[in-house]
């Protein structure tokens, strides 16, 4: 198996189906905070790795397809994604006409990751940096154990930390986020 390129940027939280409806017409496409940053990084030429959870095989195929086409096209590593739950792929509409957003993920692949599924010290070795967002610790208590696996290990390894509270309300409260 190919190896994670050494120097890279590792970003490490969700990506949804993102589906947009502006005058009357509906777009889809991938989205999520740490998996646009990998591909903005990556479509630049820095060595950007996502780390996620996705279904298993044949579990949402066509729009697991379409996320990693995208990270792919941009020169993501995708090599360390958890493929390993039964769950779908979170989604969120974007209603423009209306100024509404809508997230359906709380039984997402992404929400049930397995702690025990990542191993960190491995994923963050010869890594420069982990991304990480204020959206992930609120999402369940295994996505929240994780991202703290993820910030110990990126102290313990000396790998820096940028972290975007990108605060969700709907989530949880800027103190939850905050403890």
């Amino acid at each position: 198996m190919e190896s994670a390129p050494a120097g890279r940027v590792v970003c490490f939280g969700e990506a949804m189906l993102r589906h947009c409806i502006a005058d009357g017409v509906e777009m889809t496409s991938p989205g999520g905070s740490e998996y646009n940053v990998a591909c903005a990084l990556a479509a630049i030429g820095t060595n950007a790795a996502w780390i996620s959870s996705l279904p298993s095989p044949g579990v949402d195929d066509d729009t697991f397809s379409e996320i990693l086409s995208s990270a792919d096209a941009a020169g993501v590593w995708t090599g360390d994604l958890v493929r390993t739950s039964s769950r779908p792929i979170g989604t969120y509409r974007v209603d423009n006409d209306s100024k509404t957003v809508e997230y359906d993920r709380d039984d997402s692949a992404f929400a049930h990751i397995e702690p025990s599924d990542l191993h960190w010290r491995e994923l963050l070795t010869g890594a420069r940096w982990l991304v990480l967002s204020g959206i992930t610790p609120l999402l369940g208590e295994k996505p929240l154990a994780s991202w703290s696996q993820a910030l110990t290990f990126a102290e313990l390894d000396g790998t820096r930390v940028a972290l975007d509270l990108n605060h969700r309300p709907a989530l949880g409260s800027l103190q939850d986020l905050w403890a």
